[in-house]
Protein backbone atom coordinates (compact mmCIF):
# COMPACT_ATOMS: atom_id res chain seq x y z
CA UNK A 1 0.00 0.00 0.00
CA UNK A 2 1.35 3.55 -0.92
CA UNK A 3 2.01 5.74 2.00
CA UNK A 4 2.42 9.41 1.91
CA UNK A 5 5.55 10.55 3.38
CA UNK A 6 4.34 13.16 6.45
CA UNK A 7 7.71 15.36 5.73
CA UNK A 8 6.51 16.09 3.06
CA UNK A 9 2.95 17.33 3.77
CA UNK A 10 4.38 19.08 7.60
CA UNK A 11 6.97 21.20 5.42
CA UNK A 12 5.39 21.65 2.56
CA UNK A 13 3.18 24.65 3.61
CA UNK A 14 6.02 26.78 5.41
CA UNK A 15 8.42 25.66 2.38
CA UNK A 16 5.69 27.74 -0.29
CA UNK A 17 5.74 30.66 2.35
CA UNK A 18 9.23 30.80 2.37
CA UNK A 19 9.28 30.83 -1.44
CA UNK A 20 6.44 33.31 -1.37
CA UNK A 21 8.61 35.20 0.98
CA UNK A 22 11.78 35.56 -1.28
CA UNK A 23 9.86 35.95 -4.67
CA UNK A 24 8.24 39.09 -3.17
CA UNK A 25 11.52 40.24 -1.63
CA UNK A 26 13.27 39.71 -5.14
CA UNK A 27 10.24 41.62 -6.64
CA UNK A 28 11.41 44.62 -4.21
CA UNK A 29 8.10 45.13 -2.38
CA UNK A 30 7.56 45.42 1.34
CA UNK A 31 4.47 42.93 3.10
CA UNK A 32 2.03 46.34 3.44
CA UNK A 33 2.82 47.12 -0.46
CA UNK A 34 1.90 43.43 -1.83
CA UNK A 35 -0.83 42.65 0.70
CA UNK A 36 -2.51 46.02 -1.14
CA UNK A 37 -1.60 44.64 -5.00
CA UNK A 38 -2.60 41.21 -4.16
CA UNK A 39 -5.96 42.39 -2.33
CA UNK A 40 -5.26 40.71 1.06
CA UNK A 41 -4.56 42.03 4.71
CA UNK A 42 -0.54 42.05 5.47
CA UNK A 43 -0.83 39.90 8.57
CA UNK A 44 -2.76 37.29 6.05
CA UNK A 45 0.24 37.34 3.95
CA UNK A 46 2.84 37.55 6.88
CA UNK A 47 0.78 34.10 8.26
CA UNK A 48 0.90 32.56 4.96
CA UNK A 49 4.98 33.52 4.72
CA UNK A 50 5.65 31.68 7.97
CA UNK A 51 3.49 28.35 7.39
CA UNK A 52 0.89 29.54 9.42
CA UNK A 53 -1.99 30.10 7.45
CA UNK A 54 -3.26 28.08 4.10
CA UNK A 55 -4.95 30.50 2.09
CA UNK A 56 -7.04 29.14 -0.82
CA UNK A 57 -5.69 28.11 -4.31
CA UNK A 58 -7.43 32.21 -5.69
CA UNK A 59 -4.70 33.77 -2.98
CA UNK A 60 -1.59 32.39 -5.20
CA UNK A 61 -3.06 32.74 -8.35
CA UNK A 62 -2.56 36.54 -7.36
CA UNK A 63 0.64 36.10 -6.39
CA UNK A 64 1.86 34.42 -8.95
CA UNK A 65 0.19 37.43 -11.09
CA UNK A 66 1.51 39.88 -9.25
CA UNK A 67 5.11 38.53 -9.04
CA UNK A 68 4.98 37.43 -12.35
CA UNK A 69 6.52 33.92 -11.12
CA UNK A 70 5.09 31.91 -14.29
CA UNK A 71 2.39 29.50 -12.03
CA UNK A 72 5.02 28.35 -9.73
CA UNK A 73 2.72 28.91 -6.70
CA UNK A 74 -0.21 28.07 -7.60
CA UNK A 75 1.80 24.82 -9.13
CA UNK A 76 3.16 23.97 -5.91
CA UNK A 77 -0.33 25.46 -3.35
CA UNK A 78 -1.67 21.92 -6.42
CA UNK A 79 0.93 19.66 -5.10
CA UNK A 80 0.48 20.29 -1.95
CA UNK A 81 -3.06 19.51 -2.21
CA UNK A 82 -2.97 16.19 -4.19
CA UNK A 83 -0.78 15.17 -1.25
CA UNK A 84 -3.82 16.55 1.34
CA UNK A 85 -6.06 14.26 -1.14
CA UNK A 86 -4.24 11.46 -1.20
CA UNK A 87 -3.88 11.66 2.54
CA UNK A 88 -7.48 11.40 2.74
CA UNK A 89 -7.95 8.41 0.85
CA UNK A 90 -5.37 6.34 2.27
CA UNK A 91 -7.00 7.01 5.70
CA UNK A 92 -10.82 6.01 4.17
CA UNK A 93 -8.98 2.65 2.69
CA UNK A 94 -6.89 2.06 5.80
CA UNK A 95 -10.29 2.48 7.82
CA UNK A 96 -9.05 4.22 10.76
CA UNK A 97 -10.36 7.67 9.85
CA UNK A 98 -7.17 8.99 10.49
CA UNK A 99 -4.15 9.39 8.38
CA UNK A 100 -1.85 7.15 8.57
CA UNK A 101 1.77 8.87 7.64
CA UNK A 102 5.25 7.17 7.16
CA UNK A 103 8.33 8.85 8.68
Amino acid sequence: MTTINSDDIRTARPALGRQLAQLRKAAGHTQHEFARLVRYGRSSGANTETGSSTPRSAFWVRCDTVLQSGGVLVAECDRIAELDRQQRRLSVLQGSGRPRLSR
